[in-house]
């Protein structure tokens, strides 16, 4: 229905547009099929599903159009903005999908947005 492929890579991390990260959502372009792509080796599962649920939650902000994501295709000023409300969007699959976010966890999510802040 959305035309997009969903996959996982047995390396720790992937590479997309030249660089290295956990996972990556990319939105169908005319008629190439989108992909989500979560990196899982040398990881613990609740690692990449964290992953995975960070780019599930790319995937639904594409789908309903959210204006933070449209605003990042046209341009790099909302990364941050995005990436901030993409964790908080990640949280409540887990929550959903009845994981407990651990504290090492929350840090590795701060972590990142300070990382990316900078």
């Amino acid at each position: 229905k959305y035309n997009i492929t969903v996959k996982t890579s047995q390396s720790y991390k992937v590479i997309v547009e030249s660089e290295r990260c956990f996972g990556y959502f990319l939105p169908p372009e005319n008629r190439k099929k989108g992909k989500l792509v979560v990196a899982t080796g040398d990881k613990r599962h609740v690692d990449y599903l964290w992953d995975l649920a960070h780019e599930l939650a790319h995937f639904r902000q594409w789908r309903r159009d959210d204006p933070i994501y449209l605003k990042h295709l046209k341009d790099d000023s909302a990364y941050y903005v995005l990436e901030h409300k993409t964790e908080k969007e990640a949280k409540k699959i887990f929550s959903n999908w009845g994981i407990r976010i651990s504290d090492r966890l929350k840090k590795r999510s701060k972590k990142y947005l300070k990382t990316i802040a900078q």
